[in-house]
């Protein structure tokens, strides 16, 4: 048990300091909103355009794309309340 203590201590003071510098160099993308979605009614529970966010790669990594849809694992799992569930909460 100790053990499984101690290893669990060394894990967050590794990763702690990752993450606050994780924090401050966060990728900013903008949103997308789909416009063309309404017309096959693809809409959000509250009527709302579905968005994504997709930062497109550069240089050597030109093939390698970002592509966010904000909180579609909270979503799936019913959690239908959550803060930015609906495209017109995701911040822009």
């Amino acid at each position: 048990m100790n053990i499984l203590v101690a290893l669990a201590f060394l894990c967050l003071a590794t990763l702690a300091p990752w993450r606050v510098r994780s924090q401050q160099q966060r990728l900013l993308v903008n949103m997308t909103l789909v416009t063309k979605a309404k017309a096959s009614g693809a809409l959000c529970l509250d009527g709302s355009l579905p968005a994504y966010h997709l930062d497109r790669g550069f240089g050597a990594g030109e093939n390698n794309w970002l592509l966010q849809f904000e909180n579609f694992a909270r979503a799936a799992l019913g959690n239908w309340n959550s803060l930015f569930y609906h495209s017109k909460q995701i911040p822009k």
